[in-house]
């Protein structure tokens, strides 16, 4: 796989290649698993063909040829048309809105970790009203107000029949009809907020954070950042072999299965060495 990796690194620096998203600086293009190889890259067709073209020319020098029925292709994004995000829209939200959707019993760790980041981004979230027909009415903060089903009380939203799924659309028009259901001061609230003139541009969501429109603010902002390592440039560096760096990394952290390791943790009896 050296070859492979030098091969594979040789035409990177000859051709328009685009990286992984976080890994141009470390120059990481691909990593080995014992049999297993993963070779990252930015979408693109010229990138994905020079990695077509190095793994041919990599079969004509040393005869091992990509099976591609047991290759696998990976999307990382956040647009609607990734098979993730899309499954997510079918299965577990259904139309609903994801901060108004509710935590079951039966759904996954990973779903729920997702669900608890909720209440965060609900402080740096903002959606931008156009044409009123995808922002949910209840639970999405598209007045300055607040969310409508934190601020308005259960009866309020029973009075004007709001469901789950509405949109500004729906609210606007149960607002109108009929003519003599009342409209209590919350609701007044929200009904003066909203803004006056509309477009035919699609609704946007957007992340403010401290006065400034940006998702890498919003990351800093939910996750935890531990302090840097003092070892970090020993294993991360421009120049560096994937697989050495791995295994140096995961030595860092002490999680290498060496015999002291595994003795350690109770697997083994002993460590000492076989051979001595």
């Amino acid at each position: 796989m050296d070859f492979f990796s030098e091969l594979l690194k040789s035409k990177i620096r000859s051709d328009n290649f685009e990286y992984h998203r976080g890994c141009k600086k470390i120059n990481l293009v691909n990593m080995s698993f014992a049999d297993d190889l993963f070779i990252m890259c930015g979408a693109k067709g010229k990138s994905m063909q020079l990695v077509k073209s190095v793994l041919e020319e990599f079969g004509e020098y040393s005869g091992f040829k990509h099976n591609l029925a047991k290759s696998s292709c990976y999307f990382a994004g956040t647009r609607k048309e990734v098979l993730w995000v899309r499954w997510i829209n079918t299965v577990r939200l259904k139309g609903q809105s994801f901060l108004g959707i509710k935590v079951r019993g039966v759904d996954s760790w990973v779903w729920k970790k997702i669900l608890t980041l909720r209440e965060d981004l609900k402080e740096n979230v903002m959606y931008m009203v156009e044409n009123r027909k995808t922002v949910n009415c209840l639970y999405h903060i598209w007045s300055s107000v607040g969310v409508m089903a934190e601020v308005l009380s259960d009866k309020d939203i029973s009075n004007l029949n709001l469901r789950p799924t509405d949109t500004i659309v729906e609210f606007m028009s149960k607002l109108r009809w009929p003519c003599g259901r009342r409209v209590t001061a919350g609701v007044q609230i929200y009904r003066d907020s909203m803004p006056i003139a509309f477009t035919d541009c699609a609704d946007e969501v957007e992340w403010f954070v401290h006065g400034k429109h940006h998702t890498a603010f919003v990351w800093n902002q939910l996750r935890s950042k531990p302090s840097d390592v003092w070892w970090w440039k020993v294993v991360w560096f421009s120049d560096n072999v994937p697989k050495f760096s791995f295994i140096t990394w995961v030595l860092f952290l002490e999680r290498l299965h060496t015999k002291d390791q595994l003795h350690r943790w109770g697997v083994i009896e002993s460590s000492t060495c076989y051979f001595c």
